[in-house]
């Protein structure tokens, strides 16, 4: 009888997940934040962009490191090929953000706890024009933390799902600069997004799941 109940408890905590993780807002405010504090674990259903405080210098990291290499879309990117060549990039590589030993715990104890799981950080550099593939997100969580230069997030509204491609993408777009002064952009689970560069740019992805939610997650 206890193994039954226990079973019918993670039953309902998974369907629960599932289903709070699957609302949206239909109304596309970005919401400006001076503290992530308000936002502990709470379910987020806008967009929010803020500042974070960090001190990370691009060139400084590449000038001792010219000769790290770093897989993206099969191919190996030295840092010193950021030097010598336009329009490259890697693009949310895990070990590039272990070398930058950068330390973001304060994020990462605002949004993750007990159940968290699948946390990843991925480190991405953009040189020129960059535009990235509209991509969903099936996370509960998903940041975006600019480092240098200056990034553009196109955000999609999940009610718009459907009619998005890559002709019409401006029609339903919401467009948010990344810089100095706002770094931080949260984008809600379900929300599509792309980034454009045009200079410059380092960034930071930071994702996760929750134990309730992973499996789902990973095969919808």
């Amino acid at each position: 009888m206890l193994i039954y109940i226990i079973f019918i408890i993670i039953v309902i905590l998974f369907g629960k997940n599932i289903y709070d993780i699957n609302k949206f807002t239909k109304e596309p405010d970005i919401i400006k934040v001076n503290k992530l504090n308000n936002y502990i674990n709470k379910k987020i259903f806008n967009p929010f962009i803020t500042n974070y405080d960090i001190n990370f210098i691009l060139m400084n990291f590449i000038d001792n490191n010219k000769y790290n290499y770093y897989i993206t879309d099969n191919k190996a990117i030295r840092l010193l090929d950021f030097y010598m060549f336009n329009n490259i990039y890697i693009h949310n590589n895990s070990k590039l953000y272990n070398d930058i030993n950068i330390n973001i715990n304060d994020i990462s104890n605002k949004f993750f706890d007990t159940f968290s799981c699948n946390i990843h950080y991925g480190m991405s550099i953009f040189k020129n024009n960059i535009n990235t593939e509209i991509v969903k997100n099936k996370n509960n969580h998903k940041m975006i933390l600019l480092l240098s230069g200056i990034l553009y997030i196109n955000l999609y509204n999940p009610i718009h799902e459907n009619k998005i491609n890559i002709n019409n993408k401006i029609k339903y777009n919401i467009k948010v600069t990344l810089s100095d002064k706002e770094n931080l952009l949260y984008i809600p689970t379900n929300w599509s997004y792309d980034i454009e560069s045009t200079e410059m740019s380092s960034f930071i992805t930071i994702s996760s799941d929750t134990l309730f939610t992973y499996h789902y997650n990973l095969f919808r």
